[in-house]
């Protein structure tokens, strides 16, 4: 994959990461004891995230790409399973 492309890649998968994070932020009030800890977690992993690229740079694109996605589909879960 190309530079280009890994940057692509990487953009597309931050704004779902962030799509699938504002989401849940806002039916955050309506999950249970559990599933709020679990949330807190992952916006501790979003946050080491996005450290993580900033930090490292186009070194980690295609990682965190991937990354980044599997955050956001760990967080759509937690926001299916509450509502």
């Amino acid at each position: 994959m190309s530079t280009k492309e890994s940057q692509k890649a990487l953009k597309e998968a931050i704004e779902e990461l962030s799509a699938a994070r504002e989401t849940a932020k806002l039916k955050a009030h309506l999950f249970s004891l559990d599933a709020k800890r679990a949330w807190e977690d992952l916006e501790r992993e979003f946050t080491d995230l996005r450290q993580k690229i900033e930090a490292q740079g186009e070194q980690v694109v295609e990682t965190s790409a991937a990354s980044a996605r599997d955050l956001a589909r760990s967080i759509r879960k937690l926001v299916e399973k509450q509502l």
